[in-house]
């Protein structure tokens, strides 16, 4: 290769603190190589605490995006890694990057040796190390999973702290070695529980929990699908859980519980009649917004219908008004259409599934992670068919096996929190499946997934729709 070699530098840490160097002191001694065999860098990128493991989530990386991103520009001659698994540990993504590279004429600087993937002894050797990667990360994951199940087995507390609980930690070490009850916010949990036994309904107890500021542990409102799937965890009963290990259903954790387990036992079946579940279908309800939409100028009236006549032409309309102070003022039929139509949009996303996803699901961490890969990968495939990489033939049996691979993922990732319908109505073609629903169906899926608010506009007259006097936001899970 000849004048001077453009060189991109990248480094990479993982979750595990036991890899050595950090990014910096990474991306320093890459500096300092590229200043000895006088290297024009064009460009570094770093992406921390993300782990590249076929064991991992498959966190999205954001730095890795952009070197890959400069390879098929063709602006860049080498990438330059402290160690090769800084790119991946993955077998098999690591014979796709030293595809990517040999197609694009991009050499690997790796450990101040410069390797050349269009080379079959360099491509050997590179892909001996990662062989040597993957295996190591294995052994990394078997470690883990061995400490994670005898943790289970004692019933130790495991993953983020839930709503009601703060962590203990050792006075001299400062490690976290158990869960307590937080005086502050386990009386909340408590109260829930007690007031959903006793037949309130969990949006009830939303609203007032908002009223008084108490706020769920990431800060955000409570709201009737948040505040039900929170109280359903086991953990508030003592109990142990794992998606990974086989443990007994009422296998004890080592914390105290919030609620006794007969309270939980009977909340759950509960919660889990059918009968509660289902959407209401009742054909009395014929407004999209009436009961379901707040008003923006008492901020506690709800809005309901009102008959208007035209002085003019002595025309009927139907309108939104508040049923409190009477301050709003809004045709019902544009209203409904505008409020559709941001329903349908957001419902048309490809990664809907992700949006209406709750943390406390952490089963379903890998399938969304899963998912999100599957979509990257997706528009890769897309992206070399259209610049001629692959042919039509291969692209499509790529096409296809992916497609098939990202729909199983889909399925693995649907919230279990969020009604059935709501989930039936995402992806493509969800407008056609909005027009099919009936108004009690709509106004649950409104209800759920969005917190409409009509703002003052003209008050007084015939009624005037304005979109931006429409608020509508999404609730947070």
């Amino acid at each position: 290769m000849t004048g001077t070699r453009r060189r991109v530098l990248y480094g990479r840490t993982s979750v595990d603190r036991s890899e050595g160097k950090s990014v910096d002191d990474q991306l320093s001694e890459l500096r300092e190589w590229a200043e000895d065999d006088e290297s024009e860098v064009v460009g570094e990128f770093r992406d921390d605490g993300v782990s590249v493991s076929r064991y991992s989530g498959g966190r999205e990386r954001e730095g890795w995006a952009a070197v890959r991103a400069l390879i098929v520009g063709g602006d860049v001659d080498e990438v330059a890694v402290w160690e090769g698994s800084r790119t991946t540990r993955k077998i098999v993504e690591s014979s796709e990057l030293l595809d990517l590279c040999a197609l694009h004429g991009v050499r690997l600087a790796v450990r101040s040796r410069v390797y050349d993937p269009s080379d079959p002894d360099d491509r050997a050797r590179l892909l001996h190390d990662a062989v040597d990667a993957e295996h190591e990360s294995g052994r990394i994951s078997k470690r883990v999973a061995r400490r994670a199940k005898k943790r289970a087995a004692l019933g130790a507390p495991n993953g983020r702290v839930n709503f009601g609980y703060r962590v203990v930690r050792d006075p001299v070490s400062g490690k976290a070695v158990g869960r307590e009850p937080d005086p502050e916010t386990a009386p909340a949990v408590r109260e829930a529980v007690a007031r959903l036994l006793a037949g309130e309904s969990a949006g009830a107890i939303a609203r007032d929990f908002q009223a008084r500021g108490i706020q769920t542990r990431s800060g955000t409102v409570w709201t009737g699908p948040n505040l039900l799937a929170m109280v359903k965890r086991p953990v508030y009963a003592g109990i142990r859980t794992s998606a990974v290990h086989e443990l007994p259903d009422d296998h004890p954790g080592t914390w105290e519980a919030l609620v006794s387990k007969e309270d939980h036992d009977r909340l759950v079946a509960m919660l889990a009649d059918p009968s509660r579940k289902a959407i209401r279908t009742g054909e009395h309800i014929k407004h999209l917004l009436s009961g379901v939409a707040e008003c923006g100028k008492c901020h506690s009236g709800r809005i309901r219908t009102i008959s208007r006549t035209s002085r003019r032409t002595g025309s009927r309309s139907i309108a939104y008004t508040c049923s409190d102070c009477h301050g709003v003022n809004r045709p019902a039929e544009a209203t409904d259409a505008y409020v559709s139509g941001v329903v349908v949009k957001f419902l048309s996303r490809p990664d809907v599934a992700e949006q209406l996803a709750d943390p406390a699901d952490d089963h379903r961490a890998e399938s969304r992670a899963e998912a999100a890969r599957q979509r990257r990968k997706l528009a890769e495939i897309e992206a070399q068919i259209d610049a001629d990489v692959l042919d039509v033939a291969t692209g499509s049996r790529l096409l296809r096996a992916t497609r098939e691979r990202l729909a199983a993922a889909e399925a693995g990732a649907r919230p279990a929190h969020v009604p059935d319908a709501v989930l039936d109505m995402a992806g493509p073609g969800a407008g056609e499946r909005w027009e099919a629903l009936s108004v009690p169906i709509r106004r649950e899926i409104i209800r759920t997934l969005f917190r409409v608010v009509i703002e003052r506009g003209v008050v007084g007259g015939l009624p005037v729709f304005h979109p931006e006097t429409i608020t509508i936001e999404r609730r947070r899970r």
